[in-house]
């Protein structure tokens, strides 16, 4: 199961995205930034983001939030405004990534009745916005070789991913690398970096679950949920 949310967690999911006032600490280049920005700059900057991610332990709740502040980032870098945290698109976010860690699989619809869609799983928090937008990815928690090959081998009892080629174990992403590799997915994808960058969105949510697929790869599965309320 997933890890309790730590009190970093938690106050970091509260936070929101982009609304920041002024931090301690900021170095001189930054006090010509916006309040926003330098926020932001300060959470992307933290050392709690390079804490290497856990498997089973994972801080699900940290992560989703870095992929939010990610995406903002990505945003800004394209010349798009950040987006408002809202909570009850997390809401929505973090139900549907627990039920694709569940079917083992990607896919923007659900089983569950009255969560069919985007549209329905924010409903039931409450939300109907005008306009609907979601991402969704999977993505291992190791550093995959350029190769993109892998085997898996015993040792001492413990299941090991080790490079094809080199044979070297693989290298656990860190949390900043994780969000980083998940956005990366979606920037990537035509349709996908279209919603992170809609003009026509003002908020967003995200949602992460950690899975074991049946080969023992460890994994996470991402959801973001884009609207204008």
């Amino acid at each position: 199961m997933n890890r309790p949310v730590t009190a970093l967690g938690r106050c970091l999911s509260l936070v929101a995205l982009g609304l920041g006032g002024s931090v301690a600490g900021l170095n001189a280049k930054s006090a010509d930034l916006s309040p926003a920005a330098r926020h932001e700059q300060a959470w992307l900057a933290q050392p709690e983001l390079d804490r290497v991610t856990e498997g089973v332990e994972l801080d699900v709740q940290f992560l989703a939030t870095a992929v939010a502040y990610e995406s903002n980032r990505r945003r800004v870098e394209a010349g798009k405004r950040r987006l408002a945290h809202e909570p009850r698109a997390s809401e929505a976010a973090e139900r549907h990534a627990a039920m694709l860690a569940n079917l083992g699989h990607i896919s923007h619809s659900s089983p569950l009745r009255g969560e069919e869609t985007a549209a329905a799983r924010l409903e039931r928090t409450g939300l109907n916005p005008v306009r609907v937008a979601e991402n969704v990815a999977t993505s291992t928690v190791f550093v995959i070789p350029p190769s993109q090959s892998f085997v898996i081998r015993h040792m001492e009892g413990t299941r090991v991913f080790v490079d094809g080629e080199t044979g070297r174990p693989l290298v656990r992403r860190t949390y900043r690398e994780l969000a980083e590799a998940i956005v990366d997915q979606w920037m990537t994808s035509p349709r996908h970096r279209d919603n992170l960058l809609s003009s026509q969105v003002r908020a967003l949510g995200c949602g992460v679950r950690f899975a074991r697929l049946v080969t023992g790869m460890e994994v996470v599965h991402a959801v973001q949920v884009l609207i204008d309320p």
